[in-house]
């Protein structure tokens, strides 16, 4: 693991699919697994406001290596250390920057924008 990352992370893509008798439900299928990665918080800014984003906390990542492909509205849940703050939470990538080095060189990471997944009307037992 790269000097600063701190944990790893796994990513979730959500994909509504139809059950026996009509309706749809929502399930994950993971993209990647044992990512490293690094998760801080930040305030949330006048731009997310304007935009109708209302949530709680934002939060700014970076993942290495580069190479991972996800988009905006996967999720993100931190699956190492046990001991995290963050661990078994989940988070919804809100933006993605890649870095401009070149693909072959193993330097480089990705940054991405997250906010918070609070699942509705769910059984929270943590």
């Amino acid at each position: 693991m790269p000097a600063g990352l701190n944990l790893h992370v796994k990513f979730i893509r959500l994909v509504s699919t139809d059950d026996d008798v009509g309706g749809a439900y929502v399930t994950g299928t993971v993209l990647h697994n044992n990512v490293a990665g690094r998760i801080d918080s930040i305030q949330p800014n006048t731009d997310f406001l304007q935009q109708g984003l209302e949530t709680i906390r934002i939060f700014s990542a970076m993942f290495w290596p580069d190479t991972l492909t996800f988009r905006e509205q996967d999720e993100v849940e931190v699956i190492s250390p046990p001991n995290h703050p963050y661990y078994g939470k989940r988070f919804r990538v809100m933006s993605v920057q890649y870095d401009s080095n070149h693909p072959a060189q193993r330097r480089g990471y990705i940054i991405a924008t997250l906010a918070r997944s609070q699942i509705s009307h769910g059984e929270n037992y943590q």
